[in-house]
């Protein structure tokens, strides 16, 4: 009896620090264990668990340390490492590594001819392999001066935007000769540019007028850009197709277009001329020099009401006299039969966006395609798709013979690709080459113009 109750009064007492002693144990292996790694030495270049923290990045499974180490070659000395690279073979010289692109999902630039809407992004397809045509008379230009970005800062200073619900153009009490001025916003920048000095600008019947400061001549911006691109000379063609390679033709303002239109008519090309004359006013139709240089191009035509008709939106839009342009419009006004009392009190003239584009007739199919593929273009979550898309309406325009529709297309195409990343200056050049074979086939002399783009466009 004794011997029993002397064993249950120490037994938990011995119980008790056996417990402690095993915890202490375990808590003594658990330290070890974290201290070591879990498989003793220094963690391998190859543990996942070696590197930082990381956020959003997927690893493959982790291999157990047993196999890790059946791979592991033993250490060698130098000399045994020595050895083994003189015995081994010629190893050959590394390759670059080929850029993978993820497959589109269909290829080829056209509509398939089943259904031309089922594969809207499809990819356009890389140029034919070899080394790169490079043209004969390359772009030279440098110089950075009155490039995009600052032709649409001169025109924010010297003009105002149209707004979108505009019914009416009064500046100064003054209303300007235009009808359906609604019709301006579809353009990319209508902007009404002003002479230096405060006036007042209204938009709307009824409205509170809007004051408005032009702090700087336009006149004599202008004519400084007129002497550097040597408009009245020998013009420097160059320096106009590298800005325009440097925007993947992609312009904001009217004022480069209107240039590079002189350029051609220096060089007796009258229908390129016109044609570019017509694009700078898609871009802003208030733009009174290529209103009066169309004009020009027109009577030369024999056109006389057409003629008359942009002489009349020239003499509307050039407010105050803001870019100089009044004696030239009296002297083609004198040549089509116009007085200068006419041209002060001129008939109310359409302002009509859609005129400058070639008005070709489209079947009703046409019109089916343009208005599906254009809809989905809008829609389309990437940039590039959106690109491609548009593309594809050009090549069709391009290969049904209707040159300008396809060119008005392809610039919407680069509008879009200029925003779609780092493979932008590619897909820029691929249209670029599409613009340039367009051309060619409808016998327009742009075609060497977007040659020398396509070699040109870089980052």
């Amino acid at each position: 009896m004794r011997l029993v109750w002397h064993w249950l009064t120490v037994s938990p007492g011995i119980l008790l620090i056996s417990s402690a002693a095993c915890v202490f144990v375990l808590l003594a292996l658990s330290l070890a264990f974290v201290l070591l790694g879990g498989r003793g030495g220094q963690p391998s270049d190859s543990d996942p668990l070696a590197a930082g923290p990381t956020t959003g990045v997927e690893f493959a499974p982790a291999e157990s340390a047993g196999d890790e180490e059946l791979r592991k070659p033993p250490p060698q000395t130098p000399r045994e490492a020595a050895r083994v690279e003189a015995a081994s073979p010629e190893k050959p010289l590394p390759t670059p590594a080929a850029k993978t692109v993820p497959p589109a999902p269909t290829a080829g630039i056209r509509p398939p001819p089943t259904d031309p809407v089922r594969s809207p992004a499809a990819k356009i397809p890389a140029p034919p392999s070899g080394p790169r045509k490079v043209s004969p008379r390359e772009l030279t230009g440098i110089s950075r001066r009155y490039d995009d970005m600052e032709c649409s800062r001169i025109q924010q200073r010297h003009g105002r935007r149209v707004p979108p619900a505009a019914t009416i153009l009064e500046v100064d009490g003054k209303r300007l000769a235009v009808a359906g001025v609604g019709n301006l916003q579809a353009s990319p920048c209508p902007y009404l540019f002003l002479p230096r000095g405060e006036h007042i600008i209204r938009w709307r019947e009824g409205e509170r007028a809007i004051d408005v400061s032009i702090a700087e001549d336009l006149g004599a911006t202008y004519a400084d850009m007129r002497t550097f691109f040597a408009v009245a000379g020998n013009i420097r063609s160059d320096e106009l197709f590298s800005r325009g390679a440097r925007t993947m033709d992609v312009h904001r303002t009217p004022f480069l277009l209107n240039f590079t239109g002189a350029a051609y008519a220096a060089r007796n090309e009258w229908q390129a001329a016109e044609r570019r004359f017509r694009r700078a006013l898609r871009v802003n139709p208030l733009f009174s020099p290529a209103h009066l240089n169309l004009a020009h191009c027109l009577a030369k035509r024999g056109q006389k009401d057409e003629a008359l008709r942009e002489l009349y939106l020239a003499q509307a839009f050039n407010v105050g006299d803001v870019f100089g342009l009044q004696p030239g419009i009296v002297q083609l006004g004198r040549e089509v039969g116009v007085t200068p009392s006419q041209l002060e009190q001129p008939p109310a003239v359409d302002c009509r966006v859609d005129v400058y584009v070639a008005s070709e007739p489209l079947r009703e199919e046409d019109r089916r395609l343009s208005a599906i593929l254009t809809a989905a273009s809008k829609y389309a979550v990437r940039e590039e798709d959106c690109g491609k898309i548009l593309n594809n309406l050009a090549v069709h325009f391009a290969d049904t013979g209707r040159p300008e529709l396809a060119l008005d297309h392809f610039r919407s195409a680069l509008e879009a690709f200029k925003l779609a990343g780092p493979d932008r200056f590619e897909l820029a050049r691929r249209v670029l080459s599409q613009m340039a074979a367009t051309c060619r086939r409808a016998g327009y002399v742009e075609a060497d113009e977007y040659t020398q783009m396509q070699n040109a466009v870089m980052p």
